[in-house]
C-alpha cells in the first residue's frame, strides 16, 4: 500500500509537471515559437497523466481494501499509517551473516520446538533403558499398641495394666524381569528411533534456516542497492526535467526534451517507491527468517536516512 500511495503522489507530480508544460507550449505558441503539434501533444500529455492519476488512484483504494481485508478490520476502519520515509533502512554487513543464523537458532520457534522434542525422546530413552535394570524398592511400617487395662468389681480396685507395644517392620524388595519376549527390548529400540528421527528433523529444519536467512540476507541487499540506484536516478531526472522545462520555458530547448524529461522523472519517482517498499518488505522477511523482528540498528548498527 505504501509503494501505491507513492506513485500516487508522482502522479499527481507528473500531472502538474505537463500542465507546466502545457502551459509554456501555449505561451510559445502564442508567441509563433511553437506549432500546433506541440500544443497538442502537451495537452495528450496532460490528458494522460490525468488518466494516469486516476488508475493510481483506484490502485491505492484496492491495496487500501486489501490491507483491512489482512488486517481483520472492517472497510470503514481509518488508519493513520506511519510513511517509510521516517524509518531508516538497514545495511546489512557481510560479516554479520554468522551471527543472524546464529541468532535464528536461538529465537526460531521451530527449531526450538525441535530441541524441545529431542530432549523429550532423551527422557523417553532413558526411561525405556531403565526398564532393562533390575529394580530395588524399600518399604517399611511402624505401629504400636498403646492402652490401658483396669479391673473392677472386687473389694478393692486392682492397679491398671498399660500396654505399650510398638512393632515395626522393613522391606526390600529387588524385581528384575527376565523374560518378557522381547518386548523391553523393542521399547529401546522405538525410543532410540524416534529420537534419531527428531535429530534429523532438527538437522533438516537448521539448513533450511541457514538458507532462508542466507536468501534473505542476499536479497535485502539486493534490495537496498536498487534503493540507492532509484534515488540517484529520481535525483538525476528531476535536474534533467528542471533543465529542459526551463530551457524550453525560454525558448532555447525543444519540446521533445522537455516532454521526454516529464515521463522519465514519473518513471524514476515510481521506480524509487517501489523499491523503498521492496527493501523494507526484504528487511521485514529477514527478521521473519532469524525468528525476531528487529530494527535495523539492531541488526547491524549502521543505518541510512530514506530521502
Amino acid at each position: 500500500h505504501e509503494a501505491t500511495r507513492n506513485i500516487l503522489k508522482a502522479s499527481h507530480a507528473a500531472a502538474d509537471h505537463a500542465t507546466v508544460l502545457l502551459r509554456s507550449a501555449d505561451a510559445r505558441h502564442a508567441h509563433g515559437e511553437a506549432t500546433v503539434v506541440d500544443v497538442a501533444i502537451a495537452r495528450r500529455n496532460l490528458a494522460q497523466a490525468n488518466y494516469d492519476c486516476d488508475k493510481a488512484e483506484d490502485t491505492e483504494h484496492a491495496t487500501w481494501h486489501a490491507l483491512l481485508a489482512v488486517l481483520g478490520l472492517p472497510a470503514t476502519t481509518e488508519l493513520t499509517l506511519q510513511p517509510v520515509t521516517e524509518h531508516r533502512l538497514p545495511q546489512i554487513p557481510e560479516q554479520q551473516l554468522q551471527r543472524l543464523i546464529n541468532q535464528a537458532l536461538q529465537a526460531r520457534p521451530d527449531i526450538m520446538a525441535d530441541v524441545a522434542r529431542i530432549r523429550a525422546e532423551d527422557a523417553a530413552l532413558r526411561g525405556a533403558r531403565a526398564t532393562m535394570k533390575p529394580r530395588i524398592s524399600l518399604a517399611s511400617n511402624v505401629s504400636a499398641y498403646l492402652g490401658e487395662l483396669k479391673t473392677y468389681g472386687g473389694a478393692s480396685a486392682a492397679p491398671a495394666s498399660a500396654i505399650a507395644q510398638p512393632q515395626g517392620q522393613a522391606f526390600l524388595q529387588l524385581s528384575w524381569p527376565v523374560y518378557q519376549g522381547g518386548m523391553r527390548a523393542n521399547t529401546v529400540r522405538l525410543a532410540e528411533s524416534r529420537r534419531a528421527q527428531a535429530e534429523a528433523t532438527l538437522a533438516k529444519d537448521q539448513i533450511s534456516m541457514e538458507r532462508e536467512v542466507a536468501d534473505a540476507l542476499d536479497e535485502l541487499k539486493t534490495a537496498l542497492a536498487q534503493v540507492h540506484s532509484a534515488q540517484t536516478l529520481r535525483d538525476a531526472a528531476q535536474v534533467a526535467y528542471n533543465s529542459a522545462s526551463q530551457a524550453y520555458a525560454h525558448g532555447v530547448g525543444t519540446f521533445t526534451d522537455a516532454s521526454a524529461a516529464v515521463a522519465a522523472l514519473y518513471q524514476a519517482q515510481a521506480a524509487f517507491a517501489v523499491s523503498t517498499t521492496d527493501a523494507f518488505t526484504k528487511a521485514a522477511n529477514l527478521a521473519h527468517a532469524t525468528g525476531e523482528l528487529v530494527s535495523g540498528s539492531e541488526i547491524s548498527g549502521i543505518t541510512e536516512k530514506v530521502n
